[in-house]
């Protein structure tokens, strides 16, 4: 069974834990001298963990939405690139808040006591446990390590694929290639022979290539065969073919997995040969509408992209270089590299280049119903509860037995809480003491409180 990372990586003693200093300096001096009582009640914030300015956007079924308008109906996606529902919603008020900076130029703002998962730049044990921090923790390992880690999140599995006109891989091929010369004629240049399966795929779908210029033969012309108007269609989805304000529509943003992979598959078709060693697919482009929509789509299927100025033309518009990176996984179903080595897959990562004071903000913390308790921001960035009682349970018992934990969301009767109190009547047979946890307490009912409340004070 796959380990969580919000088990992976909880504290497992009071050093771990952030941000809670006082109490757990009371608890460790009663477990030193047995000085502890029968009931605490562990009490904070809700969703103190997971502060966010209220402008941050969170994605959504319905699209990217900012955390402070978001609802209980709402639906986010998560690192596992599933959908999750939100179980609270707790806005902040203002609080102290700094900008994290990434290396490909996204930056999420959040409240100083937001809590991150990351490794140390060639730090070997954050391999296996990796850093859980606040920001002010992080600012002092980013001093020391130049960079800090986070780990890209799996491909998201968008609910309701969008339909296409026309099949992914054409899609992409032709959003990449496709040309108008004077006369109105679609035309794309390819100095070589058409590649075979590329001719394959043309056939398939009624679409003629063929020479118009005998002393051009690198200019290949395409058109329908017959009436059956692909070429148009794809034309009416991108409007114009050559326009410079052209983006990737939402048809290709939010189609499934598998449409998603096709479509970068053909817009790579012809000149697919990796440029590094790293295997960074990559092409230019002066337009950056289309880097920024395509930049979302590398994201939801894990991957980074990043861009520079290459060069600026005559006419003083700038031509940009992309470089786009996937897993092994991704390229092996773009069909791109052959299989897959049983040695460790490449990760991709965001990288953490600077983060900055930027003063007080009004912020709002959700509570996920995900496994790893995390959800995906701005830059499909994977952003993360910490539980004292289960490590004062651990040490009260030198290590031996097992809490008993309790959902008060489920379990929150009278009846319920009676059932509990009669458990406590039989002492463990593992460990010195019996320890109940009751999670999320505050939805008991008033009369499930007061017995509960009762028997302490008889215990007292």
């Amino acid at each position: 069974m796959r380990e969580t990372l919000a088990v992976k990586y909880r504290p497992k003693s009071f050093t771990d834990v952030v941000g809670q200093g006082f109490t757990t300096s009371i608890l460790q001096s009663q477990i030193k001298n047995k000085t502890f009582k029968n009931a605490y009640l562990f009490c904070g914030p809700s969703g103190c963990g997971k502060a966010l300015v209220d402008d941050t956007p969170v994605l959504t079924l319905g699209g990217w939405k900012s955390i402070g308008s978001l609802t209980l109906k709402d639906r986010i996606y998560s690192f596992d690139g599933k959908d999750y529902d939100i179980q609270g919603i707790f806005p902040q008020g203002e609080k102290m808040c700094y900008k994290i900076h990434f290396k490909n130029d996204d930056s999420i703002e959040c409240s100083e006591d937001h809590l991150w998962v990351y490794k140390r730049r060639n730090v070997a044990q954050d391999i296996k446990k990796p850093q859980c921090n606040n920001v002010l923790d992080m600012i002092k390992d980013l001093d020391k390590f130049g960079s800090l880690i986070i780990s890209n999140c799996q491909p998201v599995i968008y609910k309701k694929g969008r339909p296409q006109k026309l099949p992914a891989v054409i899609n992409g091929f032709l959003f990449r290639f496709l040309e108008i010369d004077d006369d109105g004629d679609y035309y794309f240049t390819y100095v070589e022979d058409i590649p075979e399966n590329l001719k394959q795929l043309f056939g398939v779908y009624e679409i003629e290539v063929y020479q118009k210029y005998e002393d051009n033969p690198a200019r290949k012309y395409i058109k329908d065969k017959t009436n059956s108007g692909n070429i148009s269609k794809f034309i009416s989805l991108h409007k114009k073919a050559t326009s410079y304000e052209r983006k990737l529509e939402k048809a290709i943003l939010y189609g499934s997995v598998e449409n998603r992979i096709a479509f970068m598959r053909g817009f790579f078709f012809i000149k697919n040969q990796f440029k590094t060693s790293r295997q960074l697919l990559s092409f230019a482009s002066s337009n950056i509408n289309l880097i920024i929509s395509m930049k979302e789509l590398v994201g939801s299927l894990g991957g980074s992209l990043v861009y520079n100025i290459e060069y600026e033309s005559a006419y003083n518009s700038k031509v940009y270089r992309i470089y786009i990176q996937f897993s092994d996984e991704i390229l092996y179903k773009m069909k791109f590299i052959n299989k897959i080595e049983d040695k460790p897959k490449r990760s991709l990562n965001h990288i953490i280049t600077k983060i900055e004071k930027i003063g007080m903000k009004k912020c709002t913390c959700i509570s996920v119903g995900s496994h790893d308790s995390l959800f995906l921001v701005k830059g499909f960035i994977p952003t993360h509860n910490t539980t004292v009682a289960r490590i004062f349970a651990k040490d009260i018992n030198l290590n031996n037995g097992v809490p008993i934990e309790l959902d008060a969301a489920s379990n929150n009767s009278v009846e319920d809480v009676r059932n509990i109190i009669k458990e406590s009547y039989y002492k463990s047979l593992e460990s010195e003491y019996k320890v109940f946890i009751l999670d999320e307490a505050h939805n008991l009912t008033k009369q499930a409180f007061e017995a509960f409340f009762e028997n302490f004070r008889r215990a007292s």
